[in-house]
């Protein structure tokens, strides 16, 4: 029988960080100076109230504090920016606005440390994702009754050439194929959770949103029309649900029920499609053109980028693009742009190769625990939350999804809650002193019996 649930102190701490994303997406993603200021405010506050309600131990912090330091070196990057004649020689065109992109860089590793917090203790990773999953799909009807009432603008705002497309609650279409493409793949994993291990008590709230999350999410993301995000969902999909070893083992079991199981799913998947077909299929007929303007894009960034390898600084990319335009063909293509629709080319102009290696040291140290246990274990829920990282990263190095506040945020969240929940166990069985294959195997049986592996985020 599954042990007692987190405290209540626990399950408010969990529900603050999805509160706060939340509350960024349906403001148009914080996309926007004013918008995102605010966000990283409220990003802060949310931090310093989990600290309140969930103090960290001190086991916490040394294992957090590799990643922390490689953050706090990229962030001083960043701020030392603000001090008179810079000694780097650094030549950020536009000192004024590194306050606000300074600030926001903050409130992204205070999203990190709060949800890290929170999936320290066990259970609190669960919470979490279920009130993420559920306030999305909140999000999604929000989006749609939105889009019924005027389909041409976003609390107000016109939406301008993407009239035509569902951007749900925020101005761009790709970035909300991205945030549903999450919802279905999480949707998934929690709902792989639930089929075979039917000793789990799960509130029927979860229970009912996990598939609804996973249908929902692949018809939203398809109707968004953003290739990049359906692809990369479709395969993530496909590599959660065949990495499970435990469905596997019990499809050889009862080989009808999991023919059935799968047959139904897909025929959920194929209708999905199907009803919104004709959105996404012109829009895949237009790969070679698109795909020649981004490579025009990704060479004008490219050699800006080596221009200036120190960066151009946080928040100077438009004055930076404006001085770089050296044709007319350049500034019919490039003016309108506010991202070099890259995640290398976005952190290489935003704080150089120095900012670049640190942020990729630091989330190399983050992942990689997670990615090392779920290779091991193979458990739905930490799979499907690696794999919507992968999701987030994938459209990342092809469109503007980490540009925006509310998603950096969101990846965040996601990479602090698998990292969290993966490295207190590895923490608690090196405690007990005990062998670590012999622990791992117990941990392993245990969890699934009591119906939540504990190498998982649900754990």
């Amino acid at each position: 029988m599954r042990l007692a649930g987190p405290d209540l102190r626990t399950r408010i701490a969990a529900w603050i960080v999805p509160v706060v994303i939340f509350g960024e997406m349906l403001a148009l993603a914080a996309d926007g100076p004013l918008l995102a200021a605010t966000a990283a405010v409220a990003e802060i506050l949310a931090a310093i109230l989990v600290l309140l309600l969930v103090p960290p131990t001190t086991s916490f912090w040394r294992k957090l504090a590799p990643a922390l330091i490689l953050l706090a070196l990229a962030g001083a990057w960043l701020a030392s920016g603000l001090i008179g004649g810079d000694p780097f020689g650094r030549r950020w065109v536009t000192p004024d606005l590194l306050r606000a992109g300074v600030v926001r860089y903050i409130g992204g590793v205070a999203i990190l440390v709060a949800s890290a917090t929170v999936a320290w203790r066990r259970d609190a990773a669960r919470v979490s994702l279920d009130a993420w999953i559920r306030l999305v799909l909140i999000l999604l009807a929000a989006g749609i009754a939105m889009n019924e009432l005027d389909a041409s603008k976003v609390w107000g705002y016109d939406k301008g050439f993407l009239a035509g497309r569902f951007t749900a609650t925020m101005l761009n279409a790709n970035a909300a194929g991205c945030l549903f493409g999450i919802l279905a793949v999480l949707g998934l994993g929690r709902f792989l959770t639930l089929l075979p291990r039917r000793l789990e008590r799960t509130p029927l709230a979860v229970t009912v949103a996990a598939p609804v999350a996973l249908l929902a999410g692949i018809g939203a993301c398809a109707i968004t029309a953003s290739r990049t995000a359906l692809s990369a969902t479709l395969v993530a999909l496909v590599l959660v649900a065949a990495s499970d070893r435990e469905l596997r083992r019990h499809a050889r079991k009862k080989m009808g029920y999991a023919a059935a199981l799968l047959a139904a799913l897909a025929i959920g998947v194929a209708a999905t499609l199907f009803l919104v077909g004709d959105a996404i299929t012109d829009r895949f007929q237009t790969v070679a053109v698109d795909g020649l303007e981004r490579t025009r894009l990704w060479a004008f960034y490219g050699k800006m980028a080596l221009e200036n390898p120190l960066g151009v600084g946080p928040g100077g990319l438009d004055d930076a693009t404006l001085h770089a335009l050296r044709s007319t063909a350049d500034a019919s293509q490039i003016w309108y742009v506010h991202s070099p629709h890259n995640l290398v080319l976005s952190l290489l102009l935003a704080g150089g190769w120095p900012y670049l290696l640190l942020m990729l040291a630091a989330t190399a140290t983050l992942a990689w625990p997670a990615i090392r246990l779920s290779l091991a274990h193979r458990q739905p829920m930490t799979t499907a939350v690696l794999l919507s990282i992968g999701v987030i990263l994938v459209c990342a190095s092809v469109d503007i999804t980490l540009d925006i506040p509310a998603f950096a945020a969101l990846g965040a969240f996601l990479i602090a809650l698998v990292w969290s929940s993966t490295v207190r166990e590895t923490a608690a069985v090196t405690h007990r002193g005990k062998p670590q294959d012999e622990v791992s195997a117990s941990r392993t049986s245990t969890g699934a019996s009591a119906g939540v592996p504990a190498t998982s985020p649900v754990a």
